[in-house]
């Protein structure tokens, strides 16, 4: 009912307008100018009062859907995925570490954790050897605020 009393106003107020520029047109050689010109004024006005009433649209939330859902596996499988392959590069650099300051290893093992922000906090970094007093310090040396643990 809205919808029809907001088109039925504006088609008035516009005709009212029409036909008071149609008294003042400068000649009768712009008769046929000013007819398309009026229609689409017309039917632009019209058109305006509909869609500014009717049509309301709502876009749907992807919060709910199973879009976020598959999104949130995708995500989880590459954030498993990206702390695996820095792990294993972190025990690669660890044994390498290790290796240069003459220390021997068996085993090593890292517990990271990814941040939002893209940083990597190194958790634990465990050690399986005959040298752990050793492989302790340099391992803290060069990874600060890193606890070193024995593996047994």
């Amino acid at each position: 009912m809205e919808l029809m009393k907001k088109v039925i106003l504006t088609a008035c107020v516009l005709s009212v307008i029409i036909s008071i520029a149609d008294t003042l047109k400068p000649g009768e050689k712009f008769i046929s100018q000013l007819k398309p010109i009026f229609s689409l004024i017309f039917i632009g006005g019209i058109l305006a009062a509909v869609s500014k009433t009717a049509f309301d649209i709502e876009l749907p939330e992807l919060g709910e859907s199973s879009y976020s859902a598959e999104y949130s596996c995708i995500n989880e499988q590459v954030n498993e995925t990206l702390e695996k392959q820095i792990s294993e590069r972190i025990n690669d650099s660890t044994a390498e570490l290790l290796k240069e300051g003459g220390i021997s290893c068996e085993e090593i093992r890292s517990e990271i954790n990814i941040k939002e922000s893209g940083g990597i906090d190194i958790k634990r970094i465990g050690y399986k050897g005959k040298s752990f007093d050793k492989a302790k310090i340099l391992i803290e040396k060069n990874f600060p605020d890193t606890e070193v643990v024995k593996i047994e």
